[in-house]
């Protein structure tokens, strides 16, 4: 006997809060399986995220819930955040691996509008489905503790930023530069580092403060990295994540030399055409 499954997409609304909230708890308890230190749950986490997912279904007017279904129950979901120059697909979560079916439902193109997705690099369905509807693997997010570093160190000679700052690599992270209140800024003959004011992960203990560095850039990056890890560690820093764009091969290699895991791969889909005009 065979049965007839209806899966469809619809938005959240709050009855399906109790779903949704048990989805993201087993897929964030998956994700600390993996890295458990970069996925460290916060402590209270479990109560405490709820509200954030209620606020956003009922609330946030930046963001779009959606939920699939299928005779009757989510199956899965995912929180469409909206920003000015692309939508990141956050909390995308599906029972039993079911990628190809209950993500593909919930992700389907959005004429004029890149996406992006963050996937753990240990979820190797995740990845294969992400490759198999021509999502670009656009850049890796490295994690990295800061050494132990006393308040009076210093590294080298420091010089002002060039005026013209390349470009970053993909990422969910926000706009860092040499405005950037609070921001890691290190420059030096070697090069030069951009990254973000020291923040609490807001669902991850790491233990303690970390910072988001997006560029590091010049003739010697191995010496900007110890530099920037150094300036880091020295405001108070614990963690650092490191956005490579994911044909950097020589900034990887550095990386994988000063001891960083690689928790997150960032995927990019590109916008759907535009409808003709009937």
């Amino acid at each position: 006997m065979t049965f007839q499954c209806d899966l469809a997409v619809r938005p959240a609304v709050g009855e399906d809060l109790a779903a949704i909230t048990a989805l993201t708890r087993a897929r964030r308890n998956e994700l600390a399986l993996w890295e458990p230190w970069y996925w460290n749950p916060r402590n209270g986490i479990d109560e405490t995220h709820p509200l954030y997912l209620g606020w956003c279904i009922d609330h946030n007017p930046n963001c779009d819930v959606l939920v699939a279904t299928e005779n009757g129950s989510v199956v899965g979901c995912v929180f469409i955040n909206r920003r000015p120059d692309h939508d990141f697909l956050d909390d995308l979560c599906v029972v039993d691996e079911r990628w190809e079916e209950v993500g593909q439902a919930l992700i389907h193109p959005c004429p004029g509008v890149n996406r992006l997705v963050c996937a753990p690099a240990k979820d190797v369905a995740q990845h294969r489905w992400l490759q198999s509807n021509d999502l670009i693997w656009a850049s890796t997010f490295f994690s990295v503790r800061t050494p132990d570093t006393p308040a009076a160190h210093t590294d080298g000679v420091y010089v002002p930023l060039p005026r013209a700052l390349v470009q970053p690599p993909a990422h969910v992270f926000g706009i860092f530069d040499a405005t950037t209140d609070n921001g890691l800024r290190v420059s030096t003959p070697d090069g030069y580092a951009i990254g973000s004011a020291p923040t609490l992960p807001a669902a991850y203990d790491p233990g303690g403060p970390t910072t988001v560095i997006d560029r590091v850039f010049g003739p010697n990056r191995r010496n900007v990295l110890h530099a920037a890890l150094h300036a880091a560690s020295r405001r108070g820093d614990i963690h650092v994540i490191v956005v490579v764009d994911h044909a950097d091969h020589d900034l990887i290699e550095i990386l994988n030399e000063a001891g960083a895991t690689q928790p997150v791969n960032l995927w990019r889909a590109p916008p759907a055409a535009q409808p003709a005009d009937s």
